[in-house]
């Protein structure tokens, strides 16, 4: 049992009857924008993962690079949810008509907290690898030595070349 911080679902049993609350569009708003953060924010870094094995040429870097942008955009407009009736102290008062509000639910606030801050810090970090993506140069593949390709280049470019002899005769 944790005596400070609860969390209720949604849909609230209040008296034997489940009620939802009615949340205006800053609200649901804000919901999808964190849903659409965190696709385009897996999805970068998920095709970031595969740089390791597969060489990334620079138009796909700037191609990662707009989705961290997007994945920016949609994170820092999560931040219309402090604009929500769901931050108004009474906004759940009409879900708990006889009972009265519990002294949890009575004390919440849309003040910054450990996960507001947290939000803050992957809009800032979306924005700055939206940059270094944008302005990194990957390195050229390197032959693979497994399969004697560097082999197998080294003796092109031998034979490519004359020998130092045939160029004097």
């Amino acid at each position: 049992p944790i005596d400070t911080l609860i969390c209720y679902p949604y849909t609230l049993r209040i008296n034997g009857a489940y009620r939802t609350p009615t949340f205006d569009t800053n609200f649901n708003a804000a919901r999808a924008f964190s849903a659409t953060a965190s696709f385009f924010g897996l999805l970068s870094f998920f095709t970031l993962g595969f740089a390791s094995c597969c060489p990334i040429p620079q138009s796909r870097m700037k191609c990662i690079s707009i989705y961290f942008l997007l994945a920016f955009f949609f994170q820092a407009m999560t931040f219309i949810f402090g604009r929500s009736s769901a931050c108004r102290k009474d906004f759940f008062e009409p879900y708990f008509p006889l009972q009265g509000t519990p002294e949890e639910i009575e004390s919440v606030s849309c003040s910054l907290s450990r996960y507001s801050n947290m939000a803050i810090a992957a809009t800032v970090l979306y924005w700055i690898c939206a940059g270094m993506c944008a302005r990194a140069i990957p390195p050229a593949p390197m032959p693979d030595v497994f399969n004697n390709e560097a082999q197998q280049q080294q003796q092109a470019t031998q034979n490519e070349s004359p020998p130092a002899n045939e160029e004097q005769a």
